[in-house]
């Protein structure tokens, strides 16, 4: 995991090193910068919202199956 540092610009904001937390004196470190943060949980909540509306897709096609076996059985309830 790992370790919080406080950025060099002197503001309380807590900015994670990057790299592992192997603890060894000989690992090469840098600070995260506040746009590799924002670029990180933009490329997340992309992925977010596309695996949001595949799932709705898909959702959304079982339930027309269910309603089309129901209309074919002669049910013509909704699928809940």
């Amino acid at each position: 995991m790992a370790s919080v540092q406080r950025n060099s610009g002197g503001s309380s904001d807590d900015v994670p090193e990057a790299g592992g937390g192997g603890g060894s004196s000989s690992d090469t470190r840098r600070k995260v910068t506040t746009e590799e943060v924002q670029l990180v949980q933009n490329l997340i909540e992309r992925c977010m919202q596309q695996y949001l509306s595949q799932v709705g897709s898909h959702a959304h096609r079982v339930q027309r199956c269910c309603m089309l076996l129901r209309a074919r059985n002669g049910q013509h309830t909704r699928f809940k």
